[in-house]
Parts: C-alpha cells; structure tokens; sequence
C-alpha cells in the first residue's frame, strides 16, 4: 500500500502540475524546472524501489537511541509543529541526545529549547523557488553547497542511532542523510528517494497532520496511544514592552493580528477584518498587528479610514520580540500560518481562519477530510478553526470579544 501510495503522488503531482494553467502559460522558468524534475524523478525511484527493496521486507531491528538528529528543512511553522515530538521523546528516553537540523532563518525557532542539545543549519537552496516563499539568498549556490558538505562530514562524527527526516515533499532527498551515516534512518514513504530510508513512516493527505507525525516514531517503540500535544518555544525579549510603543500592553488587554498568508487563496475579505478590529477595539481593547515588512501594505489596507487609537502596527519585531508579545495577548486573530502556531505554542486562545479545501489534491485526499491537514485542527476548547469560505464576521467577533 505504501508503494501504491507512493507513485501515486508522484503522478499526480506531475499532473497536477502540467494541467494548471499558471503553469502552462507561465513565464517562470522555475515552475517549469519542477515539471521536469518530477519526470525524472518518477523512474529513478522506481529503480531505486527496486534495487532497495530488501530493506522494506527485512527491517533492521531496534536499537534504543541514544543520539537522534531531526531533520526539519522547512518555514517556521511546520519547524515549530514539529517540536511536539520533542517531550515524547524525552519521556520515552529521558537520556537520548537530540539534535535538531534546519534552515539558518528557522534556527531562531527552537533558540532555548530544553529538549535539544545542539542546532545545526542546512542552506537549501530549492526553498527559496517555493512559490509564495521566495526570497533573496544569502549565499550562493556554490557556497550553499560547500556549507552543506561541511555539515554532512560534522553530523557524521555524532555517529547517530537514527536520523529522522521530517519532510514529505518536495525538496526532502533521503540522499543527503544517508550520507551522515546514521545507524537508521526514518522518513516519509512519499520523501524522496524513501528507498534509502531503513524504515518508512505513512504519510496520508487524510490524515490529521499529527498522526503523520506521529508515525516518525513508530519505528521508535513510540506507541500513539503515548502521545500528548506539547509544541515547545521559549526565545523571549520581555524588554519590547520597554519601548514607547509597547508600554501601554503592560496593562491593557489586547490581541494580537496576523492576516496575511503566503497563499492569496487562504486570505480573509479586508472588509471582515476591518469590522472585527473596530468592533474589538471599541470594546476598550488593543489590537497588535504582526507580520513581515512585505506584509504591511496589507495590513495598511485593512486600516485605510480607521483611526490609529489602540491599534499597533509590528512588522519590524525579532522573533524574540515577537515571542514575547504573542505570550502576554489576550487572544490570537489569524489565518493558519506561523503566527498560529506561534500562539497555539503559548497556550493562547487562537481564532484561526482557514479554507477547508486548501490542502485538497484531487485523487489523493478527499474534500471532506482536507481540513484535517491543518496543523491546529487537534486542540479543543480555546482554539477556534473556523473555515474563512462559510463562517461570519458576527461570529468572529462574538468569540474575539469572548476573551476581551
């Protein structure tokens, strides 16, 4: 089944891929490069599926870890999701090292974290050709790679028990960490090159994204019935609420906004926003807007005629910063991105909106089970996933005043 699962979303990524029309009368070559590489990629799998076929019929047998590297080359959110993982882990083997392995912009993200001993920083480059995430790099190709060997040959000394490959897509080469030589080594069924993988964690588009997790630690002795939902951030800089701007927080309520996402797609009409800010606002509360600098324009928008009383605009703040003003919000109001798992971190009351059939892939997952790839989708009580297509401004700020 894992195989069948496999090739499937191969193919159908390809077509996916081929028959959007952003893609056919695209002028980004970039686009085009993934057409191509996906049709490569299709039968140097199926020969490497071949030739490593032995390890899915003779699995290695467990070994207790001792060392463990995670390897997590992703954006911020899906890097902090993951360190649920992290107190499972620990409970399970109290004594185990871990190791984490991300981007360098993500690193700030797990700064401080009690569960991990050493952060290590990958430059991938094909990251920055993800649509919605592009972005100048640092370094150039040539420099990012020479890095990366460096990193290959540093990681390989930990001689570690298992390497854990937290990516399911496209880029996540099991390539890469075989050659850090780790006893074992976990991934996706549907990562690349998941031949060279000692052992294959399910990964289903119908699936709640903490099962699919869930699964990288299987092959740990890691039962689901031992899981608990505990993602971990502690990077704070309580002296933003030293700056002018900032003094009033000490001693108002407030909440704060993230409404801008990547993908145009998932965003909320600036009219809701707008009339859910005011009305939150007139009930004698802050609003703080977060986001990056790219993101303002956005934000501006939403407050084009509203006067600026209690109302904050951040989108300068370092992630320490902004730690710090997620920890002491009231509330959070935001589309399903890294904010909100920022928030959900903090164990802040979070009103998420979010487009059930975003994640929908036609063929592979189905249109009733799409929303339960949202990565917040599994909390209770004080968090409120609600579907920006159906729910209504009125319901939004009766629940946003609920916490003013």
């Amino acid at each position: 089944m894992q195989l069948i699962r496999k090739y499937k979303s191969l193919f159908i990524s390809l077509r996916s891929n081929i028959l959007r029309k952003k893609f056919l009368f695209s002028k980004t070559i970039v686009k085009w490069i993934k057409i191509v590489y996906l049709i490569v990629e299709i039968p140097f799998e199926l020969v490497g599926d071949i030739l490593f076929s032995c390890k899915r019929i003779f699995k290695k047998k467990f070994i207790e870890p001792q060392k463990i590297l995670i390897v997590r080359i992703d954006q911020f959110g899906d890097v902090l999701f993951s360190t649920f993982l992290l107190p499972i882990l620990k409970k399970k083997y109290p004594e185990c090292d871990i190791d984490y392995l991300v981007n360098p912009k993500t690193s700030a993200v797990l700064k401080n974290n009690q569960y991990i001993r050493n952060t290590y920083l990958w430059d991938e480059v094909a990251l920055h050709f993800i649509a919605g995430r592009k972005e100048a790099s640092k370094t150039s190709i040539s420099q990012a790679l020479k890095n990366n060997r460096e990193i290959i040959k540093q990681l390989k000394g930990e001689n570690y028990d298992y390497v854990i490959n937290g990516r399911a897509f496209i880029p996540s080469s099991n390539i890469w960490w075989k050659l850090i030589k780790p006893k074992r080594l976990i991934a996706f069924d549907i990562s690349e090159q998941s031949f060279l993988a000692d052992y294959w964690a399910e990964y289903s588009l119908q699936s709640e994204e903490w099962e699919n997790y869930m699964n990288l630690l299987l092959p740990l002795g890691v039962k689901k019935s031992e899981f608990f939902y505990e993602p971990t951030f502690n990077n704070f800089n309580d002296s933003i609420f030293d700056k002018y701007e900032f003094k009033s927080l000490k001693e108002r309520n407030y909440m704060v906004c993230a409404p801008v996402s990547f993908d145009k797609d998932r965003q909320w009409e600036i009219e809701n926003w707008r009339k859910v800010i005011l009305e939150y606002r007139d009930a004698g509360n802050v609003v703080v807007f977060t986001g990056i600098e790219s993101q303002l324009e956005y934000i501006r928008n939403i407050l084009d005629g509203v006067d600026g009383k209690d109302i904050i605009v951040a989108t300068n703040l370092s992630l320490p910063e902004l730690g710090s003003i997620y920890k002491n919000a009231k509330l959070f109001l935001g589309i399903e991105s890294f904010p909100a798992h920022l928030a959900l971190a903090l164990r802040k009351p979070i009103i998420c909106l979010m487009r059930n059939d975003a994640y929908y892939l036609k063929g592979f997952s189905s249109i009733k089970t799409a929303s339960a790839r949202s990565m917040i989708s599994l909390l209770e009580g004080r968090v409120f996933a609600l579907d920006i297509k159906t729910t209504s401004v009125e319901k939004v700020v009766k629940i946003a005043k609920s916490f003013g």
